[in-house]
C-alpha cells in the first residue's frame, strides 16, 4: 500500500470525512481517496492469497493454526502422561510437532502456577 494510501486511510479511521481530509492534506483530491480505498480492498483481497506453503502444512496437518478445543487439550496431555512421543500425538490431532510442544510447554507452566505436579493432574505439588 502506497503511503498516500495508507495516510488517507489513517485519516478515515480516525474519523475524518471526505471533505475534513481534503482540508487537512490539500493536495489531494476525492480520486486520491477513491483510489486509496481501492488499495485497501486490493490488499483485503489479497489477505487470503494462495500461499504455497501454508497449503503444504494444511494438507499434512489439517488442524495447524486452529484454535485448540478443551478435547484437545485434554487429549493432548492425557497421550503425553501416557509416554506417547510427540510426533504420535501431532497425528493423532493433525497437528504440526511444534505446535505439540509449545502446548505442552503452555500446560507444563500452567500447572506450575495452579500448583499441580506435572506426572498426574489430580494431585497438588506439596513441594
Amino acid at each position: 500500500m502506497s503511503d498516500q494510501g495508507r495516510r488517507i486511510l489513517e485519516l478515515i479511521g480516525s474519523g475524518h470525512g471526505y471533505e475534513q481530509i481534503l482540508k487537512v492534506e490539500n493536495r489531494l483530491t476525492y480520486l486520491d481517496i477513491f483510489a486509496a480505498a481501492r488499495e485497501a480492498l486490493d490488499v483485503a483481497d489479497g489477505a487470503g492469497a494462495f500461499d504455497p506453503k501454508m497449503v503444504e502444512v494444511k494438507r499434512r496437518y489439517p488442524r495447524a493454526y486452529e484454535r485448540w478445543s478443551e478435547a484437545e487439550d485434554a487429549e493432548l496431555w492425557e497421550r503425553h502422561l501416557d509416554g506417547i512421543g510427540v510426533e504420535e500425538i501431532a497425528s493423532s490431532l493433525r497437528r504440526q510437532p511444534s505446535a505439540i510442544r509449545s502446548r505442552l510447554e503452555k500446560h507444563r507452566l500452567m500447572r506450575q502456577a495452579m500448583g499441580w505436579r506435572d506426572d498426574d493432574s489430580s494431585e497438588w505439588d506439596e513441594s
